[in-house]
C-alpha cells in the first residue's frame, strides 16, 4: 500500500544520493557531448534515479528505463524521453 510506495520511494532517493557520484560518471561516459552539469535538471535526476535502479536496484533494467522516460516526459522537455531512453539503454547494456 501507501507505506510500501513511500519506503520504495526512500530507498531509492537515499540509494540515489549515496551513489550520485558512481552514477554520475558513468552517465557522463554514455551521454555523448553532455556533461552532468549541462543537463537540464529534470534529465539529469531522472537519470540519476533510473541510473541507481538499474546499477543497484532490484528493478528490472528494461521496466527502470521505461519508469525514467515516463518520468522524462512529466518533467522535462520534448526531447527528454528520447536522450533519457538513449543514455539509460547503454548504461543497462
Amino acid at each position: 500500500g501507501r507505506k510500501a510506495l513511500t519506503d520504495f520511494a526512500d530507498a531509492l532517493l537515499q540509494g540515489t544520493i549515496k551513489h550520485r557520484d558512481e552514477i554520475d560518471t558513468r552517465i557522463s561516459k554514455l551521454a555523448a557531448h553532455w556533461t552532468i552539469s549541462r543537463m537540464a535538471v529534470p534529465d539529469r535526476n531522472v537519470l540519476r534515479l533510473g541510473g541507481y535502479e538499474i546499477l543497484f536496484g532490484d528493478t528490472p533494467g528494461r521496466v527502470a528505463v521505461n519508469e525514467a522516460v515516463v518520468l522524462a516526459k512529466r518533467y522535462g522537455d520534448k526531447n527528454s524521453p528520447r536522450f533519457v531512453n538513449g543514455v539509460l539503454d547503454r548504461l543497462m547494456n
